[in-house]
């Protein structure tokens, strides 16, 4: 598609972008920003190593993303559901016109297939998430949140960063969480210069730093911390 102004699923429907199909989400000259749109809860729009790339994406549906496929600079309003449920999804700041944002006041998973870890990636790069209601990675998914921030509240209410399960992780690479929670069961490894602001922090399995520094304060407001397992680090926390 090589220009788009709007790109809908409705009432039902469901958009499927398969095999390599690449949306250039913008139309006319000089080029405006085009719309993929999944419009309420019973649409659906599959990304299956497809990619978008530039204006918005709106949903209040379900989006599921299967293979490789990209979401490049386009700002995202999420309501939903907003999955990955096998290979990577990255999305970042690449060939669009404008930044890569992210406001999710539904969920945004990765979902393994609860056998073996890292079936599904879902890779958050050089983003503002600018609201966030659910950030998660269960049944052996992983999120990859780098150079990111990630402001953990929707509204005037607390979010949630959870890593559920064992087999389940979240890299932290040169980004940051405030305020909210962050809970987990899994494993949460943070490597460049991150930070983790204001947050309440429930562990019970892996979290370390396995290079450069984490800080964990309390600069927008009180934090806690309770760890049933291991805090650990051979750099800096």
């Amino acid at each position: 598609i090589t220009e788009n102004n709007l790109l809908k699923a409705s009432l039902g429907g469901t958009l499927d972008l398969e095999n390599g199909t690449a949306v250039t989400n913008s139309y006319g000259s000089p080029a405006a920003a085009g719309t993929v749109n999944v419009l309420d809860a019973s649409s659906a729009l599959d990304l299956d190593g497809s990619s978008i790339t530039g204006g918005n994406l709106t949903n209040a549906g379900t989006v599921v993303s299967t293979n490789t496929s990209f979401i490049h600079g386009a700002a995202i309003t999420t309501s939903h559901e907003f999955e990955v449920t096998s290979g990577t999804l990255t999305i970042d700041a690449v060939g669009g016109s404008a930044a890569s944002s992210i406001d999710n006041t539904g969920t945004l998973e990765a979902i393994g297939n609860n056998t073996t870890a890292g079936t599904a990636t879902l890779d958050i790069d050089n983003t503002a998430m600018t609201e966030n209601k659910l950030l998660k990675a269960s049944a052996g998914g992983t999120l990859v949140l780098d150079t990111t921030t990630v402001n953990n509240t929707y509204g005037t209410t607390d979010g949630n960063v959870t890593v559920l399960g064992v087999l389940s992780e979240l890299d932290l690479n040169g980004s940051s969480i405030t305020d909210g929670s962050l809970g987990n069961s899994g494993t949460v490894v943070s490597t460049g210069t991150s930070f983790i602001h204001g947050a309440a922090i429930t562990t019970s399995d892996e979290f370390k730093v396995i290079s450069g520094t984490l800080t964990i304060d309390d600069s927008v407001g009180p934090r806690s911390e309770e760890h049933t397992s291991e805090l650990q680090s051979p750099c800096n926390l």
